[in-house]
């Protein structure tokens, strides 16, 4: 591996112990020969690693998870009132304007359904446009522009197509 991806585990994964063995041990191989690298480590181990070894837990007062708890609560609370209040909305306009939404649909399903027919005939036209196009070019080449009756060839009057035919 190369001082770049070593940098990059070190920073990442190596400091928090959340490599695997093998790639610990290609680490420290590389660690070992590269003196560069292995600065890299002390220093982030200096700055990222030993403050917080002597750093004390922090409990917050009680208030402060009884307030968490409370906004929580608060929160679900507004959730599932919104949802409830959508369902029986959409409950209430759905028993009440069945026709028109069955109108709407309907319609809407007729137009999806027409767009689609057009859309596959107009390819269809331009499939055949092109092969129209084509048996017309290829016919045109097809016509006799004075060929050689001995070897019912087309001459076509120019010397490499002499030496070809």
């Amino acid at each position: 591996m190369n001082c770049k991806k070593i940098r990059d585990l070190i920073t990442t994964d190596y400091i928090d112990l959340q490599l695997s063995v093998a790639l610990q041990r290609q680490i420290r191989e590389h660690l070992k020969g590269c003196g560069q690298c292995r600065k890299f480590e002390q220093a982030l181990r200096q700055a990222a690693v030993e403050p917080f070894k002597m750093a004390q837990e922090i409990k917050p007062p009680d208030f402060v998870w009884e307030r968490i708890r409370e906004g929580i609560e608060a929160e679900e609370a507004e959730t599932e009132g919104l949802f409830l209040g959508l369902w029986d909305y959409l409950r209430g306009f759905l028993n009440r304007r069945r026709p028109v939404f069955a109108l709407s649909t309907a319609l809407a399903a007729f137009i999806t359904v027409a767009v689609v027919i057009n859309i596959s005939l107009g390819s269809r036209k331009a499939v055949n446009s092109y092969f129209q196009e084509q048996g017309e070019f290829l016919s045109g080449l097809a016509v006799d522009t004075g060929s050689n009756p001995a070897t019912n060839q087309a001459d076509l009057g120019t010397s490499i197509e002499e030496y070809f035919l």
